[in-house]
């Protein structure tokens, strides 16, 4: 039952965190009088380590015990990556969506060669996707209108 929770909870994530309400949502100043966790959960780095379940997943499941952190840690250092927070210098928003996809992509070509707990193969990929693909990267107009661009 707790691994159809992960996989409700992960794979709805990557649609739902993919929307453009959800990053607007996101990635938007909060209202005045929120709260540390509210201001915790809302900041893509704070929402990033809230997802513990890679770590629960190699405590839980089976498994080398160091898996669920090494995925935990690549979600993590994915997001700061994109992000550019603190002293990672910032990323050029034409530049966020690549960069995530490309450590998405070496993030699935590294999952199959450490050994996974039984069934949890997808879970770093799946990870990668809802976090640093599709959380971390704000959502920006990927073409101008029609209007703004000029004539033939």
């Amino acid at each position: 039952m707790l691994g159809l929770a992960l996989v409700w909870d992960l794979a709805g994530g990557v649609v739902a965190n993919s929307l453009d309400s959800a990053k607007r949502f996101y990635h938007r100043p909060l209202p005045a009088p929120s709260g540390a966790l509210a201001r915790c959960l809302h900041h893509p780095v704070g929402f990033a380590a809230a997802h513990v379940q890679p770590i629960l997943v190699g405590l839980l499941f089976g498994g080398p015990w160091w898996w669920g952190l090494v995925w935990y840690a690549a979600a993590l250092a994915g997001v700061l990556a994109v992000t550019g927070v603190r002293r990672l210098p910032e990323v050029p928003d034409r530049l966020q969506r690549p960069l995530a996809m490309g450590l998405v992509g070496t993030g699935v070509l590294a999952a199959p060669l450490l050994s996974a707990p039984e069934g949890f193969g997808w879970l770093p990929a799946v990870l990668l996707l809802k976090l640093v693909g599709a959380h971390a990267v704000p959502e920006t107009a990927a073409v101008e209108p029609d209007s703004a661009r000029p004539s033939a």
